[in-house]
């Protein structure tokens, strides 16, 4: 069995996270998952990067780090759908955090991801070290592969 699997049978239950996993690898459709203990839904479409990411996220711990200080204020630059930043702001409720996304389709789902909640301020733009215009590109055409270029 897939070991992705088994950490969605223990997040979604013994029948629901296998319906829940093959929906996410298999279907290409936009999906609604009520994740245990977290506010509101989050949107993830089915057969694309959102599932690895989400798989890192709330399956695997990416983030599940020890820190000495409750952090005030997180920047998620390159926010893509969200997933980090809803991590974050439930793990630090009184963090306010910045979620920076540029496309436009994950920043619609990263709206609705976060709108949940109000200590998220989510921006449609990019990250850069100076002021000038920028192009978004993604030469994989993967949904979390976009980034930008001067010019």
């Amino acid at each position: 069995m897939a070991p992705h699997l088994y950490q969605y049978m223990r997040m979604f239950g013994i029948f629901g996270g296998p319906a829940v996993y093959a929906r996410a690898k298999y279907q290409r459709q936009e999906l609604r998952l009520n994740v245990p203990g977290l506010r509101g839904s989050l949107a993830l479409r089915g057969g694309t990067s959102d599932r690895a990411t989400f798989q890192k996220v709330f399956l695997e711990g990416e983030y599940d780090i020890d820190l000495d200080f409750a952090p005030r204020l997180i920047v998620d630059g390159g926010a893509n759908v969200g997933y980090a930043s809803v991590y974050f702001a439930h793990r630090f409720p009184d963090a306010l955090v910045l979620a920076v996304e540029p496309e436009p389709q994950n920043f619609r789902l990263l709206t609705s991801n976060t709108e949940a909640y109000p200590n998220i301020r989510c921006f449609k733009h990019a990250l850069w070290p100076r002021h000038t215009c920028l192009s978004l590109e993604n030469s994989s055409g993967n949904a979390d592969a976009f980034f930008v270029r001067e010019g």
